[in-house]
């Protein structure tokens, strides 16, 4: 029983070090975190993919397979198997497993605000995907632009693409890695339309 015990607790305080990392910001990280996350640009939102929901149940579903191992295992004692009650009985009443496992039924909890303030980043480019482009164009055209204002209007959407351009590729929060790859692909299309 014991031998069980402490392999199904191992493996389970294994997974909370790993998705209880506190490895925050930016590109450069010691440990790699645990989960690879898109972040892509869903009109109107910018999301994850996965979501943290879905990332929350894969974390779930992983401690229910760690203590799903031992149902097949019989209890038994040197001599003989004692009455056919599987070790799991046992081993998911062990008030460390409870704690551990309850846990990581909390784990992603912790990173949604950092996730949730990070993807608010992008909202300053939502126009580029929430603005209507003829009425942008007719406005602007409206005014009689001289070929000095056409000069500024283009530099402001080379900006636009410099700045998308300089998002870097990876923000780790946690343990996740953020990778913003598709949404900069998604914003330099939609700053190309204007």
């Amino acid at each position: 029983y014991s031998a069980v015990l402490r392999a199904t607790s191992t493996s389970l305080h294994k997974i909370k070090e790993r998705v209880g990392s506190r490895t925050s910001g930016g590109f450069l990280y010691l440990e790699r975190p645990f989960f690879d996350v898109q972040v892509e640009l869903e009109i109107p939102n910018v999301v994850m993919n996965p979501s943290l929901r879905d990332i929350q149940g894969s974390i779930n579903k992983c401690s229910r397979a760690i203590l799903s191992c031992s149902k097949t295992i019989p209890i038994w004692s040197a001599s003989e198997v004692l009455g056919g009650q599987p070790m799991y009985e046992l081993i998911a009443k062990d008030k460390d497993v409870i704690k551990t496992v309850l846990l990581l039924t909390g784990s992603v909890e912790a990173a949604k605000r950092q996730v949730y303030d990070y993807l608010q980043t992008f909202i300053k480019y939502d126009w580029l995907w929430k603005g209507n482009k003829q009425q942008a164009y007719d406005a602007f055209m409206a005014k009689a632009p001289t070929l000095e204002d056409f000069e500024m209007e283009l530099k402001r959407y080379v900006d636009v693409e410099m700045e998308i351009t300089k998002i870097p590729p990876v923000h780790n929060i946690g343990a996740l890695s953020l990778e913003t790859g598709p949404l900069k692909n998604s914003l330099m299309a939609e700053a190309n339309a204007w």
